[in-house]
C-alpha cells in the first residue's frame, strides 16, 4: 500500500552556476570539485546567490581536504537550489552513475521547517532529473533520517541513521537507470545504509536526463532557521569504480585524514646514538605486542576533527588480550577509550577500557578488567579515540608487521578511522596510527587422559548473554570405537549455577545415553566432569554432547562450519551443528554453525583387549530414562517479550517460499533485543526460516534493523539469535517472516492486523527497505523478540 504524498516543485534560482562545462562525448566520464585555489570545480573566490538571501561561497573557514570548501548559507523561508557540476553528457537507459561529496552541518542546526509541512528539509545530493517528470535525490528529513526520494517511482525509504552535526561525513549515491527495475544505493561514511533494487529510476525507456547535478537545496516549505553547511571533495562519475563495499557493490569510497608533514619534519637526531635508547619503552603488563618500541614518523598531527583510530590484527595461536596500548601525541588531551572489535558482520564491540593516569606523550597502556579470549587466525580490530592530535606513519601498514604470534593485516585497507565510538570504516594511505594490544598465548588445557576435539581452542565471544537458559551442544563422531570418559565445556566468566553434561543419540527420538553433574567448577574456562560409568560408542556414528547454561555462554560464530578434527574425534559439518534449545531437552535449533564449546574426553578401544575378566558379572546396561517428547509449550522459556506475541494462538496461516510477511507490534519497554522466537506450525515445509525486525515508517514497515536465519523446525518454537538492536518503549516495530524451499506455516489472529507482504516475491533474504505488497487483517502472530 502506498501513501500518497503531495509533490512540491523546487523553484529554479536565477543564479544557478555551471562550474564545469564539457562538450558532449561518448564513453565514461568523471567530474570533480575540491574548491582549492586554481583547483578544479568551483571558483576559488566569489559568491553564488540564491532565493531569499541564500548563497554559496568558497570559504576557508573549514575544509575536509586542503584549505577551502563550499560554504552554503540558507535563510529562513523558501530556499534556493544550487547546481555545482554539469554532466558532460545526458544520461539514458542503462547508465550507471556514482556521486560522492563530504558534508559538514554546523551548529545550531535543525532538520525541521518553518511551516511544519512536508517531510524533507535539506536535499544533499541529486543525481538525475528527467524533464518535468521527477527527481532521484538524497534527503535529510525532519526526523533527521537519511532517505532517498524517487518522485519517478513515488518511494521514500528511510535509513535508521541520520546526518551528523559538527562533523565531516561522506555521502555517496549510486543510480542505475531503468524504466522497470532500477537500482539506487546510499552510503554514509563508506557503509551502505539504503538500497532500492525494485523501483523505476526513469519514466520510460526513451527518456533522457538533463545534464546538471544539484548539491544543495532547502525544501520550499522553508527551513526552521538560518543555517550553514559546508561541502568538499565532490566526485561524479560514470566510470565503474574499482573499490567495493562489504557486499561487493562498486563505490567511489571515502578518503581519510592524510597527515601533512610539518615544515620541519621529525628526523633522527644528528648526535651519535648511545647504545642504550634515550627513551625506555613503556613496560607491557603481559607477553606480546606488535609495536613494543616502535615510534611514529609523524607524532603530532591534527586535522581539527576527532577520530576513532584503529588497526586490524590477528594471532597465530589462541590466547587472551590483556591490555590495549596507543601512542599519545604531545598536544593531545582529554579522555581516551580503547576498544576491541570483531570484524564479523556488524562489527560488534568485544571489549573496552578507559585509559587513566596517562603521561604527557608516548605509549599508554590500559589493562582490561577481564582478559578477552581470541581465536587463532581470526581478524580483530583495536581502536583508541583521539580528540585533537594523533600520531601516524604513512604506509606503515602497507606490509605485514609481525612480532611473535601477532601480526597486522596487509589488505590495502588497514589503518582505519571514523567517528568516535563507532567501528571505523575509512582508510588513508595504509597509515599506522599506533594502536596496539598486549597478548598472552594460551596454555594448552590438560585433558584427563584421552582425546578431545578442542585442545587449545578458546571462544571468540567468551561471555555472551541472551537472558535465556539453554541446552547447548555439538554433534561429533569417532573414527574408531571406544569410550567417552568425561564431558567438557567452556564456562563464561559471568556464568553461575549448576551444570549437567549429557550425551545423546541422534537416532529418532534422540534418547539420552549418559549424564553427569559438574562439581568444583572454576570461575571460567574449561570445566571437566567424569562419567561414573564410561559410555561405549561405535565408530563413525554421530552423537551429541550438551551442557546447559543458565545465563551466559561462550561461542564462536561459524566455528563448526567446517570439520574440526583431533586424533580419532571430529565435529560434524552438516550446516546444522552448534545446537541450542530448552534446558534439559535435546536441542534442535542451530544458528550460523556456532561453536558453543561442548566437548568430550574419549579413549579408543584397546585391541586386543588386554586381560578379559574371567566371568564378568553382567552389569545391566543402564536403560536410559526416556525423556518425554517435548510438547510445544506457549513459550520456549519464561521470557518477557519486548515486541510481539509470546502466546500460541490457534489460527494457522502460511506463505509460499520466497514471500515475506510483516506483523506490527508496539514495544512494551525500552530494551535491547537479541533473540526472536517464532512458532512454526507442523505443516511447515520450508527448510529455512529468516526473521527480521523493521522500523515503522508511517504505519508500514520501513528499514531493516536486524535479521537472522535458522533451519526451520516444524511444530515447535524456533529461536533465532539476531544482532542486538535497541527498541524504544511505545514505538511501533514490525516482525517479518520469510521461508525458503517450501511453504512457511505460522500462527496468527484474524482481525488483529494489519499485516503486510513484501512487494517482491522469490526472495532469498529480507529486503533492506520494505516495499508493501498486500495488506491483510491478520495480526498478533506467535512470534516475539526479547
Amino acid at each position: 500500500m502506498c501513501i500518497a504524498r503531495k509533490k512540491l516543485t523546487l523553484p529554479w534560482v536565477a543564479g544557478i552556476l555551471a562550474v564545469l562545462c564539457f562538450p558532449t562525448f561518448a564513453g565514461a566520464w568523471t567530474v570533480s570539485a575540491d574548491f582549492e585555489p586554481n583547483g578544479g570545480g568551483f571558483h576559488d573566490s566569489g559568491t553564488l546567490s540564491g532565493a531569499n538571501g541564500s548563497s554559496v561561497t568558497v570559504s576557508s573557514e573549514r575544509a575536509f581536504g586542503g584549505s577551502q570548501s563550499a560554504k552554503m548559507y540558507m535563510t529562513q523561508g523558501d530556499g534556493g537550489t544550487y547546481g555545482l557540476l554539469y554532466y558532460p553528457q545526458n544520461l539514458a537507459k542503462g547508465t550507471e552513475l556514482w556521486a560522492r561529496a563530504y558534508y559538514y552541518f554546523a551548529s545550531p542546526w535543525s532538520w525541521g521547517n518553518a511551516a511544519g509541512l512536508g517531510d524533507q528539509a535539506i536535499k544533499v545530493l541529486r543525481a538525475v532529473k528527467f524533464p518535468n517528470v521527477g527527481y532521484l535525490s538524497v534527503f535529510g528529513n525532519t526526523q533527521n533520517q537519511i532517505m532517498l526520494s524517487s518522485e519517478i517511482a513515488d518511494v521514500q525509504p528511510r535509513a535508521s541513521v541520520g546526518f551528523d552535526v559538527d562533523n565531516w561525513q561522506c555521502i555517496e549515491m549510486y543510480v542505475k537507470l531503468s524504466e522497470t527495475q532500477g537500482i539506487f544505493r546510499i552510503w554514509k561514511n563508506g557503509q551502505l545504509i539504503l538500497e532500492d533494487t525494485t523501483s523505476r529510476t526513469m519514466p520510460s525507456a526513451s527518456a533522457v536526463s538533463d545534464n546538471v547535478a544539484f548539491f544543495m537545496a532547502n525544501w520550499n516549505n522553508g527551513t526552521a532557521q538560518a543555517q550553514t553547511m559546508y561541502m568538499d571533495d565532490i566526485v561524479i562519475t560514470t566510470d565503474r569504480p574499482s573499490k567495493t563495499d562489504a557486499n561487493l557493490n562498486p563505490m567511489i569510497g571515502t578518503v581519510g585524514p592524510t597527515p601533512t608533514p610539518t615544515a620541519t619534519p621529525t628526523v633522527t637526531p644528528t648526535v651519535t646514538p648511545t647504545v642504550t635508547p634515550t627513551a625506555t619503552p613503556t613496560p607491557i603488563p603481559g607477553n606480546q605486542s606488535l609495536f613494543p618500541t616502535l615510534t611514529p614518523a609523524l607524532p603530532n598531527e591534527a586535522d581539527g576533527v576527532p577520530y576513532e583510530l584503529g588497526m586490524k590484527f590477528k594471532t597465530s595461536v589462541a590466547g587472551q588480550i590483556k591490555a590495549i596500548r596507543y601512542y599519545k601525541s604531545p598536544s593531545e588531551s582529554g579522555s581516551h577509550t580503547g576498544r576491541i572489535w570483531s570484524t564479523s558482520p556488524g562489527n560488534p564491540q568485544l571489549a573496552s577500557v578507559n585509559f587513566a593516569n596517562e603521561s604527557a606523550s608516548g605509549w599508554q597502556v590500559a589493562t582490561l578488567s577481564t582478559p578477552l579470549n581470541v581465536s587463532a587466525n581470526t581478524i580483530y580490530t583495536v581502536t583508541v579515540n583521539t580528540n585533537s592530535h594523533y600520531a601516524a606513519t604513512v604506509n606503515g601498514l602497507a606490509t605485514e608487521v609481525v612480532n611473535n604470534n601477532l601480526s597486522s593485516v596487509a589488505d590495502n585497507f588497514n589503518g582505519i578511522f571514523g567517528p568516535i565510538g563507532y567501528y571505523p570504516t575509512q582508510s588513508s594511505n595504509k597509515s599506522n596510527y599506533f594502536r596496539d594490544i598486549v597478548f598472552v598465548a594460551a596454555t594448552p588445557t590438560p585433558i584427563p587422559g584421552g582425546q578431545s576435539i578442542f585442545s587449545t581452542q578458546i571462544p571468540a565471544l567468551p561471555n555472551e548473554a541472551d537472558g535465556v537458559p539453554y541446552e547447548l551442544g555439538m554433534k561429533f563422531k569417532s573414527s574408531t570405537a571406544g569410550q567417552i570418559k568425561a564431558i567438557r565445556y567452556y564456562k563464561a566468566p559471568s556464568e553461575s549455577g549448576s551444570h549437567t553434561g549429557r550425551i545423546w543419540s541422534t537416532s529418532p527420538g534422540n534418547p539420552q545415553l549418559a549424564s553427569v553433574n559438574f562439581v568444583n567448577e572454576s570461575a571460567s574456562g574449561w570445566q571437566v566432569a567424569t562419567l561414573s560409568t564410561p559410555l561405549n560408542i561405535s565408530a563413525n556414528t554421530i552423537y551429541t554432547v550438551t551442557v546447559n547454561t543458565n545465563s551466559h555462554y561462550a561461542t564462536t560464530i561459524d566455528g563448526l562450519a567446517s570439520v574440526v578434527a583431533n586424533n580419532d574425534l571430529s565435529s560434524v559439518a552438516d550446516n546444522f551443528n552448534g545446537l541450542f534449545g530448552a534446558r534439559g531437552d535435546y536441542p534442535n535449533n542451530s544458528f550460523k554453525n556456532s561453536n558453543y564449546f561442548r566437548d568430550v574426553v574419549f579413549v579408543p578401544s584397546a585391541s586386543p583387549t588386554p586381560t578379559p575378566t574371567p566371568t564378568p558379572t553382567p552389569t545391566p546396561t543402564p536403560t536410559p530414562t526416556p525423556t518425554p517428547t517435548p510438547t510445544p509449550t506457549p513459550t520456549p522459556t519464561t521470557v518477557s517479550a519486548v515486541i510481539g506475541n509470546s502466546s500460541l494462538v490457534a489460527n494457522v496461516d502460511s506463505n509460499v517460499a520466497g514471500s515475506a510477511e510483516a506483523f506490527s507490534s508496539i514495544a512494551t519497554r525500552s530494551s535491547s533485543v537479541s533473540k526472536v522466537s517464532v512458532f512454526l506450525d507442523a505443516t511447515t515445509k520450508a527448510t529455512k526460516l529468516i526473521v527480521g525486525i523493521y522500523r515503522d515508517n508511517y504505519g508500514h514497515p520501513g528499514s531493516l534493523l536486524s535479521q537472522a536465519s535458522v533451519s526451520a523446525v516444524p511444530g515447535r518454537w524456533n529461536i533465532l539469535s539476531i544482532p542486538a538492536v535497541s527498541l524504544t518503549s511505545g514505538q511501533k516495530y514490525w516482525i517479518a517472516l520469510l521461508g525458503l524451499n517450501g511453504t512457511l506455516a505460522f500462527r496468527d489472529v484474524v482481525g488483529a492486523g494489519p499485516c503486510e507482504t513484501s512487494k517482491s516475491s522469490g526472495l532469498l533474504s529480507l529486503p533492506a527497505t520494505w516495499i508493501t505488497g498486500q495488506v491483510y487483517t491478520e495480526g498478533k502472530v506467535s512470534a516475539f523478540a526479547y
